[in-house]
């Protein structure tokens, strides 16, 4: 029932992102058992919602004090899954407290290690380790090849 009622909102409400606010007119029965149990849902989502984009503003703003007080002072009545992702987010504050003060990070690796398993992937069949790793250096742009046109 949940997932048929988000989808339905979903596809009669389409995202404004420019909105700040969306509103929902949603028909309902005081004495409907579904109605209330959809509202409850309607109100952790609305909670998990504004955690989660509390979450991204102090990211966002590289704001830790913010981030930190987010983390311990949440509303009890979010969703199952943003209470294990904060709790996963605790056990690694010390860690996160690095990315907010530095600007160092691992994307690069992370594009060059992806880059080389897509070429692995496409150059299946290669026999040769040194022929493999040629292609990855011509590809990405750290050797180049002399080509010599032969008049015949």
């Amino acid at each position: 029932m949940k997932k048929i009622l988000i989808l339905l909102i979903f596809i009669l409400f389409p995202l404004n992102v420019a909105a700040k606010e969306v509103n929902l007119y949603l028909f309902y029965g005081q004495e409907c058992p579904h109605c209330k149990e959809e509202l409850a849902y309607l109100e952790e989502l609305k909670q998990t919602y504004l955690v989660y984009q509390s979450l991204l503003s102090s990211i966002k703003n590289k704001d830790f004090n913010a981030f930190t007080y987010i983390l311990n002072n949440h509303s009890n009545y979010i969703s199952d899954y943003m209470k294990t992702s904060i709790k996963t987010l605790n056990e690694f504050k010390d860690k996160i407290y690095n990315t907010f003060n530095t600007n160092y990070h691992n994307g690069y690796i992370e594009g060059n290690n992806n880059f080389i398993k897509v070429i692995k992937r496409i150059a299946f069949g290669f026999r040769s380790f040194i022929r493999f790793k040629t292609r990855i250096l011509i590809c990405k742009g750290l050797i180049s090849i002399n080509k010599k046109i032969v008049n015949v």
